[in-house]
């Protein structure tokens, strides 16, 4: 069985105004700024020849599609080849996420199959309805079902934010 290595990290928050951030601006302007944190967290991982990295929700903290742009260059410009997958969580908005990341008019939700050295992640949209608590839509469970009738050679790894 070949080795597959890989880092999560959630919960990231960027944000290009967190300090004007409603009800947790304060709390935003006591810690580290969440920019230069995934930066220097990113720069170490680049450097320990991992397969991939897993971004587990609340990639941006207020949703816009400018904090998306930039969450996204910053992990295009630290990781370079190493493959990224990202899941929503409730600070995530899918039509910003849509529009920052990928250039794309959707509300949908987000799932997605990658599948590195055998291993599938199937990356879900828990974020559904944009409420604290976390929820999959009707159609994530079917596609779900339908996508692990097929084993995969080296197992699979379901990735989403909330406790569902």
């Amino acid at each position: 069985m070949e080795h597959i290595r890989f880092a999560q990290l959630c919960d990231t928050h960027i944000g290009m105004n967190n300090g004007e951030a409603v009800m947790m601006g304060p709390v935003f302007e006591k810690l580290p700024n969440t920019v230069h944190s995934l930066e220097a967290a990113l720069q170490v991982l680049a450097k320990q020849e991992l397969d991939f990295v897993l971004f587990c929700g609340d990639l941006v903290h207020e949703g816009s599609a400018e904090d998306y742009r930039l969450f996204k260059h910053i992990v295009d410009e630290q990781l370079k080849d190493i493959p990224a997958i990202f899941c929503l969580g409730n600070h995530d908005r899918k039509k910003a996420f849509w529009e920052g990341c990928f250039g794309k008019n959707s509300e949908s939700p987000y799932y997605v199959e990658q599948n590195i050295k055998g291993l599938r992640i199937l990356s879900l949209d828990s974020a559904c309805g944009g409420e604290v608590f976390g929820a999959f839509a009707a159609e994530e469970y079917d596609w779900l079902e339908k996508v692990l009738k097929e084993p995969a050679p080296q197992g699979t790894i379901l990735v989403f934010h909330h406790p569902v």
